[in-house]
């Protein structure tokens, strides 16, 4: 009787592979992991974050910006990384591929399918904790299949723009400062100032990644 219960347990395992979904106040963008959950009394005070475990290779992200609007991002494991794919645009088949590492995402974007013959490498996109970098190569016609080693593969292309905005946060503040590139020389420079504090409770990078704050005229 026990070894028949046994394999029961072996053929129907008890996960934390089950679904499970839960709401948080901030995650860790990097690990698509929560890390301040949501009070239930607090469902009403948008925006904030629901993460759904499918098993353990798949994971979905709904950014609840108010109870009638909501983005859901769905991920997939490949080996040490999570992937999504995403169509921009019906009209003209634009694609994103985004790919979340312990350090930073990586985003590229196409224009036509990837997986047929009719397609270029428009921008790549990096973020990290402290800068934003948005890098323009569609000059080049790039036939470069989806992959986190085009990263690398792009650095023996100069892209005809790119556009970096570098990340602070103090007490509460996010302040950017971006600069539109042409070659080396700025061209363009803007600075935003953002709360993302609620009461005394202070939101993370990650938070102002997707729900940006409440925008006022910086200080300095």
């Amino acid at each position: 009787m026990i070894n028949f219960l046994f394999s029961i347990l072996l053929a129907f395992p008890l996960y934390s592979q089950v679904e499970s979904q839960l709401f948080y106040k901030d995650i860790d963008y990097f690990t698509l992991r929560g890390t301040i959950p949501l009070l239930e009394s607090e469902k009403n005070q948008y925006p904030y974050y629901q993460i759904k475990n499918v098993g353990s290779d798949q994971r979905i992200l709904t950014l609840c910006y108010t109870k009638d609007k909501k983005t859901v991002c769905t991920y997939k494991r490949v080996k040490d990384y999570w992937v999504r794919v995403t169509k921009l645009d019906e009209e003209d088949e634009m694609y994103s591929y985004e790919y979340i590492f312990p350090n930073r995402t990586l985003t590229l974007v196409y224009e036509g399918n990837p997986n047929s013959k009719d397609f270029q490498l428009l921008s790549v996109k990096i973020f990290t904790l402290k800068k934003v970098t948005e890098a323009n190569y569609s000059k080049f016609n790039l036939k470069l299949s989806p992959s986190p080693t085009v990263e690398g593969i792009l650095k023996g292309y100069k892209p005809t723009n790119t556009y970096q905005t570098y990340i602070t946060l103090a007490n509460g503040e996010v302040k950017t400062v971006s600069e539109l590139k042409e070659g080396n020389v700025i061209v363009k420079t803007k600075k935003k100032c953002y709360t993302i504090k609620k009461g005394n409770y202070i939101h993370n990078i990650f938070w102002w990644n997707f729900f940006q704050g409440e925008e006022h005229n910086c200080q300095q």
